[in-house]
């Protein structure tokens, strides 16, 4: 998975260096990696400066290449140091029984969710002795 998302920003890098000249490619793309997971991409920068520039600068030029390798608009986050690492672990790969449990999880507290609409639900249709 991991190689893939790097294959795939390296394909939105491919994107933006026939758009940009070499000088500015080099200078703020070129180095950057990032962490694909469904709809989010998490981009790496070497620090703020390079993250103020691609986000004013070249952040339009990125959304247009993500929409023409996906073909659909995506989340990208651009992100430095501990902020990286915080989003790239939250975002790293999981195994198959990892992901089936976190489905599992999710699927009790969705259930739980409906179980509680459906008691407030019974309540509100419950005739009124008060008026």
């Amino acid at each position: 998975m991991e190689f893939q998302a790097r294959s795939y920003w390296d394909e939105i890098k491919k994107l933006l260096a026939a758009e940009l000249s070499a000088h500015s490619f080099e200078r703020w793309i070129q180095d950057t990696t990032a962490i694909i997971d469904h709809d989010w991409i998490v981009v790496k920068c070497a620090d703020e400066l390079q993250r103020n520039v691609l986000q004013t600068k070249y952040g339009s030029l990125i959304m247009e290449a993500v929409q023409a390798l996906f073909g659909a608009s995506m989340t990208v986050v651009l992100a430095v140091d501990e902020e990286y690492e915080r989003l790239a672990k939250r975002y790293e790969p999981m195994s198959l029984r990892e992901y089936i449990l976190a489905l599992e999880k999710r699927m009790q507290q969705l259930e739980e969710r409906v179980q509680r609409c459906e008691q407030l639900i019974d309540q509100l249709q419950e005739p009124n002795l008060f008026h």
